[in-house]
């Protein structure tokens, strides 16, 4: 319906945005570098609020009547006046102009005198309450020990954490800083994989300070990780393979036969025991108490396998013993495929080094271009599937992964497998007479 013609249109309600709007402070007060203000409030039973602005923090307190703000308030002017005066007869001009000076630092990277008094505190009471490292140390070993890690991690935890300890061992853990680690890393004068490691086991004994209060959290963490160029996986060809396990004693053919094709690592295999290998279930189980990552997996036996663990077998054991003698039959098998220690390559060109988890890289490296399943051999070998792919795939082609399949002991041909013998003579060769 149309308004009549003698009647004026409602005035139109004018309002500011929310963001423009301003509460007129019913009191505002500087003193000190402090500034309060009293403000209406209409916030459920609250009719008035007190806004407090000092060293860069805004804080609030509301209150049931005016007369409650205006009394807070007044205890407020109270001791800002108090602060100011012992600002002023306690801290001389030299003091302030620092003051003046830190504040103007701090403020370039948003931080306040208040944020540094808080960090600094925070870093003398974790200090207070530290302790030296070698005793964080003993400490650290002590508690994973008690979990039951693996002989090998713990050696080599004591073997790097031992080393720093030399040159921290009386200093207070809470006291080290984050540029002192880096200093000592760099002074190692190792290659970036063997800094790197240092770092992250240093780290690990940080972490467990911090988590009982000894330092702060993250100091490790603000060190200079070294970047490392990610190299191909050395792997073995196939006529090396052959060569290596048929120079290897009977003594150490076992394991090398397992590490080759099944892909297990080199510390698994000195735990393994004969009754994980199951031939007629063409299976090997990698216990828990076996695996790197304490975690169970299955591993397929295949036949060319089959053929080198069956003269061998046992029904317990060590598969791999340890000792010096079982050290010199590897390097002896080694030896045989062509690959020597240092000095030996050093004097014999003919040599060259033995690549890092050899065994280990062979297996998948050959066992991706077979069966070219990267979840299955994830599984196997205790990894994902993007490292499987990243690292493995397109190293060798199919007709030697074909060919490494194939190898077996001279004398023993499972179904379908070539031996590392020449090839057999045809029915002719061998019947002259009937052919």
């Amino acid at each position: 319906m149309s308004a009549k013609p003698n009647e004026s249109p409602a005035p139109s309600v004018v309002r500011r945005p929310r963001k423009n709007r301003r509460r007129t402070p019913v009191l505002r007060r500087k003193l000190a570098g402090v500034t309060i203000a009293i403000q209406h409030c209409r916030s459920g039973r609250y009719v008035a609020r007190v806004v407090i602005h000092a060293g860069g923090e805004r804080t609030t307190r509301s209150f049931e009547t005016m007369e409650e703000a205006k009394a807070f308030a007044q205890r407020q002017e109270i001791e800002a006046g108090n602060a100011g005066v012992r600002a002023a007869t306690l801290i001389g001009d030299g003091e302030r102009r620092a003051m003046l000076h830190a504040k103007e630092a701090l403020a370039r990277h948003g931080k306040t005198m208040a944020d540094a008094v808080a960090f600094y505190l925070s870093h003398l009471e974790s200090s207070a309450k530290s302790a030296p490292v070698a005793e964080v140390l003993a400490s650290f070993m002590k508690h994973r020990r008690t979990e039951g890690k693996a002989a090998r991690y713990l050696l080599d935890l004591n073997s790097r954490l031992g080393r720093f300890a030399r040159d921290f061992g009386e200093r207070s853990i809470g006291s080290v800083t984050a540029e002192e680690i880096s200093q000592w890393l760099n002074a190692l004068n190792l290659e970036p994989v063997g800094t790197n490691n240092f770092r992250r086991v240093i780290a690990v004994m940080f972490n467990y300070a911090a988590a009982r209060g000894f330092c702060r959290e993250g100091v490790v963490k603000r060190t200079v990780r070294m970047k490392t160029l990610e190299k191909e996986p050395g792997i073995l060809t196939v006529a090396e393979c052959g060569a290596l396990l048929q120079g290897a004693a009977p003594e150490v053919r076992a394991p090398l036969a397992i590490g080759l094709f099944c892909g297990v690592r080199d510390a698994e295999l000195r735990r393994l025991d004969w009754r994980a290998v199951d031939l007629e279930g063409e299976s090997l189980v990698i216990g828990s108490n076996v695996s790197k990552l304490s975690q169970r997996r299955i591993i397929r036996i295949h036949e060319n396998l089959r053929a080198w663990l069956e003269p061998l077998r046992q029904l317990g054991g060590s598969i791999l013993p340890g000792g010096q003698k079982t050290r010199t039959m590897m390097e002896a098998a080694r030896r045989a495929a062509g690959f020597g220690s240092p000095a030996e390559c050093a004097a014999d060109p003919a040599l060259r080094p033995w690549p890092t988890n050899a065994l280990r890289h062979s297996f998948a490296s050959y066992r991706l271009a077979q069966w070219p399943d990267a979840a299955a051999l994830a599984l196997e070998m205790g990894n994902s599937p993007a490292v499987i792919l990243k690292h493995y795939r397109q190293l060798v082609k199919p007709a030697a992964a074909a060919a490494f399949w194939n190898l077996t002991p001279a004398g023993t041909v499972p179904r379908n497998v070539l031996t590392l013998e020449k090839p057999a003579k045809s029915a002719a060769a061998r019947h002259p007479k009937s052919a």
